[in-house]
This record gives C-alpha cells, structure tokens and sequence, in this order.
C-alpha cells in the first residue's frame, strides 16, 4: 500500500470543517494536525483518507465525507444486523433486509449509515442507504445498503499500520 501524505494548512482545515459539519465522524478542529492522505493499494484502488492526529478517521468517496472504521464507536444512523449476516458484510456484501433486525435513527436514500452487529458495541461496516429508512422498514427482501467499507478492507489496514 502507497500512502502519499499532505498537511492540510490552517485555510484548508477550515474549508474541510465547513464541508463536513454537522457529521459525528468527521469532528477536528484547525489545532489539531489533519493530513490529506492519498492511498494507493496492491489492487490498484485508491482513496483520499483524512488522519487527524496521526489516524485515519474519515475518506471520500463521490463527494460524500464516510467513517473510517478503526475499532472505534462511531455516532451516525444504523442498522443492526444478526449474527448470520456478519460474515457475509465483513466480506464486503452488501446489506439485505432479511439480515436486519432494527433501524437506529433516521436515514434517506443517498445517507451515510453504519452497520452494527447484534453483539458488538462498534460498527462492522459503513454503506449508503438505497431507500429511506421508512421504505427499508417495510420490506421483507432485497438490498437496503450498499456496502461500501468494511472491518477488514484495505482502509481498514490503515489503522494498523
């Protein structure tokens, strides 16, 4: 994995702050040392990933501003799923209705919404909702989230290295 690291400076901190206020994983302030960090893996995908402090904590994907999963507890809507759909999701599927057995705050089609296991108190994986949590709520099949970074993926690795 290629990590190509860039200080982000006291004007850029406060554009980034502007751009990802009101999001409970992207909390820094312009004291704080932010890097932009530009990753490269051995399969050729590359990322944008923000350190604050020296970790990884959150990355850009299509504009959107998403979690970076280190262990930690991360804040944010979810779906908690069972037990049996946890391999599968740590594996990079995506979420289906049948694995899901509660909705934890409010989404709409398009959010950033964490996945959390029956028994574990931090997220599993991170994806973007394909309905709004209401129109999840009643279906009895199909994808509701699409999986988009997971325990044990490349961006996962960062918060070991």
């Amino acid at each position: 994995m290629r990590l190509l690291r860039r200080p982000l400076s006291k004007k850029e901190k406060k554009l980034l702050l502007k751009k990802v206020e009101g999001l409970p994983w992207a909390r820094f302030t312009v004291d704080q040392k932010v890097e932009e960090v530009k990753v490269r893996t051995e399969t050729e995908k590359e990322y944008v990933v923000y350190f604050v402090e020296g970790k990884p904590t959150f990355w850009v994907k299509d504009d959107k501003y998403l979690p970076v999963l280190c262990g930690n507890d991360v804040e944010g809507p979810s779906v908690v799923v069972d037990k049996g759909a946890v391999p599968y999701v740590t594996r990079g599927a995506d979420v289906m209705r049948p694995g899901i057995i509660s909705f934890e705050g409010d989404f709409k089609k398009g959010d950033v919404v964490l996945v959390r296991s029956e028994n574990l108190k931090f997220p599993i994986a991170v994806g973007l909702a394909l309905y709004d949590k209401e129109e999840a709520e009643k279906m009895e099949r199909g994808k509701v989230i699409k999986n988009l970074h997971y325990l044990g993926d490349d961006l996962f690795k960062l918060c070991k290295s």
